[in-house]
Parts: structure tokens; C-alpha cells; sequence
């Protein structure tokens, strides 16, 4: 990614987060800043992981309460794991407790077991 191209990237998501929208989540994702992560061919930006960090420190400059790194992480995660049409990612970890269980489902995939404290589930 270009010099450019990154300081465009910073710039608008600067002007979303001052902005405040009511809908901030809705703004990010039509903007596609969930998906930052991802190459252009995907959707994304193709940003670095420093650049991502650089978005989501502007996140946390401005207190905004939405699932960003989660989605962010989420969407590389799934991209590199073949897996494609995900919506909202999220991520979490489990304690040796917390037994969970992934299994085919027709056309997909199901999730079985609790997670305790899992954000934006």
C-alpha cells in the first residue's frame, strides 16, 4: 500500500470517528474498514498489520464502542482459512472449561458449547 493511499485510509476514517454517526458500526462497514485486512481483490484495502493498528488506535482515540479489531481479525482469519460470505466475524478464546465444537451443518458450518464473555456475540 502506497504512502498515499494509507494517509487517504487514516484521513477518512479520522473524519467518521470525529463525525460520530449514529449508526457508527454501519458507516465503518459500508466503508469497509471491517475488512481492511483483506487484499483489494476481496473487498478490502490490503492494509499491514501496523496500518490496521494505526486504524484501530484512531478507534480508541475517539471511544468508539464497535467490534473493529474483532471484525478486522475476524475477516483475515476466515480469508485465510478459505472460508467466504462471513458478515460479521468475531473472535475470542476459551478456558480448558469451554468445550466447543465445530461440525457441518448442510451448507455450512455449526458451533456448538458457551463461551463465557464473548464481545459482540
Amino acid at each position: 500500500m502506497s504512502d498515499e493511499t494509507r494517509d487517504m485510509l487514516h484521513e477518512a476514517a479520522l473524519r467518521i470517528f470525529a463525525d460520530k454517526p449514529e449508526d457508527l458500526w454501519a458507516v465503518l462497514q459500508e466503508s469497509g474498514f471491517d475488512k481492511a485486512l483483506l487484499p483489494e481483490s476481496k473487498g478490502g484495502a490490503g492494509v499491514s498489520w501496523a496500518d490496521a493498528c494505526g486504524l484501530l488506535v484512531l478507534a480508541g482515540e475517539h471511544a468508539a464502542g464497535v467490534p473493529l479489531a474483532d471484525a478486522m481479525v475476524g475477516h483475515w482469519l476466515i480469508d485465510h482459512a478459505g472460508v467466504e460470505g462471513a458478515s460479521l466475524p468475531t473472535i475470542s478464546s476459551s478456558a480448558r472449561s469451554e468445550q466447543i465444537q465445530l461440525s457441518r451443518a448442510n451448507d455450512g458450518w455449526r458451533v456448538d458449547g458457551l463461551l463465557r464473555r464473548l464481545p459482540w456475540g
